[in-house]
């Protein structure tokens, strides 16, 4: 799993994070090819990108919606 070699409270992040991705696949909000690690991919890289971008409102809201856009199930 996805939280091996994590403290207990990284552990329970990713167990949190997984049951959210499992509803929201289920729902059929995001693509079910995505994982919980893919996911915590995303989520680090979209924080240390906005290390970079800054106080930029406009890329944030860009480059996120780029990262939604991406976790949608296909057409």
């Amino acid at each position: 799993m996805a939280g091996e070699g994590r403290s207990e409270v990284g552990q329970e992040t990713v167990r949190a994070l997984d049951a959210l991705l499992t509803r929201a696949q289920r729902a059929g909000a995001v693509r079910e090819d995505i994982g919980v690690i893919e996911l915590i991919a995303l989520v680090v890289g979209a924080s240390r990108a906005a290390e970079h971008i800054g106080s930029d409102r406009a890329v944030r809201a860009r480059t996120l919606q780029v990262v939604f856009d991406g976790l949608r199930p296909p057409d």
